[in-house]
């Protein structure tokens, strides 16, 4: 025979993952920019837009602008997942496609994925142009950005200019003021452009929260299928305000004095994600364990926030 019965099991597991892998999605890497992991880093061009001058007279001197040109650059890690699988269960973790073994690694990839892209909202940013120069750390923008865990309807932004009182805070959740604020803030700042999308990730508390809002409850809010966007439709809740509702378990929460969810409004073109496409497979025999079958999975991946504009914090209460 060409291929040992050993040898048929491994290539149906690897192409199992693969298949798989490519069929289902996280809930929030099609949310961002997707490049791919090559080099040391993955760098993404960031370009202000253009400034006109009005020519006020004829054979005026020509005006020239400055254009405001950096990058901001992904570190990708590795991640892997080491596991034996007895021999009883063999054949059934190497030839169902849908076999625990499978799903359940595809399954911690995508939570994984979920994690780099969220680390990366909030998280501290590098920003550089030129080769040999040390980058410099941005950190999120929490002054400007952020509609704070006590906002109320013409508070301004920022974090801990709310107005809201009371035991753990009147009105903390998600409320209709809260969204509103943060949607007006991304388009004071002219952060879409043609073909932008918007997505707010929220937890499933905040869900609650939106479903009681009487305005969402009321609207034909699911105008866009999650089936055509890349997402998880476990991960999807729907389409309202002109933005796309995502329900995340990965949502960061801060103790401090009042707790709170921090729950990120952004724009696709604001966050970028590179991985090392579908994760690395391979099935083999351990000598050391006396020829048990050991399954190692192997992915890569990192992000970054590209713009700080292009980010709201919504804060809520934990």
């Amino acid at each position: 025979m060409a291929y040992s019965v050993d040898q048929a099991w491994v290539n149906q597991y690897v192409n199992s993952v693969d298949l798989l892998s490519q069929q289902k999605n996280s809930i929030l890497e099609n949310s961002v920019e997707q490049g791919d992991a090559i080099g040391e880093y993955k760098f993404f061009e960031r370009i202000e837009p253009f400034s006109f001058t009005k020519k006020t007279a004829s054979n005026q001197a020509t005006t020239f602008t400055d254009v405001t040109h950096n990058k901001r650059a992904v570190a990708f890690d590795d991640y892997t997942v080491n596991l034996y699988v007895d021999k009883r269960d063999l054949k059934r973790a190497l030839i169902d496609p849908q076999s625990a073994y499978v799903e359940g690694g595809v399954a911690g990839w995508n939570v994984e994925k979920d994690q780099i892209i969220m680390d990366a909202i909030f998280g501290t940013a590098k920003e550089g142009k030129a080769t040999g120069v040390a980058f410099t750390d941005k950190v999120f923008d929490t002054a400007n950005q952020t509609v704070d865990l006590a906002f109320l309807a013409g508070d301004p932004i920022g974090a801990g200019n709310g107005t809201g009182t009371g035991a753990g805070i009147i009105n903390s959740g998600l409320t209709l003021p809260k969204i509103l604020k943060a949607r007006q803030v991304l388009l004071s700042n002219k952060a879409l452009v043609q073909g932008d999308q918007v997505f707010c990730a929220i937890d499933p508390i905040d869900e609650i929260d939106l479903m009681g809002i009487e305005q969402f409850i009321r609207t034909n809010y699911v105008g866009d299928k999650p089936y055509e966007m890349g997402i998880d439709p476990e991960g999807y809740i729907g389409f309202w305000l002109g933005i796309h509702w995502l329900r995340s378990n990965h949502i960061p929460t801060v103790t401090a004095t009042n707790d709170y969810r921090r729950c990120p409004m952004y724009v696709k073109s604001g966050v970028g994600m590179v991985k090392g496409g579908v994760p690395e497979v391979d099935v083999m025999k351990n000598p050391e364990r006396d020829g048990a079958w050991t399954i190692h999975m192997e992915g890569s991946g990192g992000a970054v926030r590209k713009e700080e504009k292009k980010v709201v914090e919504i804060r809520t209460g934990a």
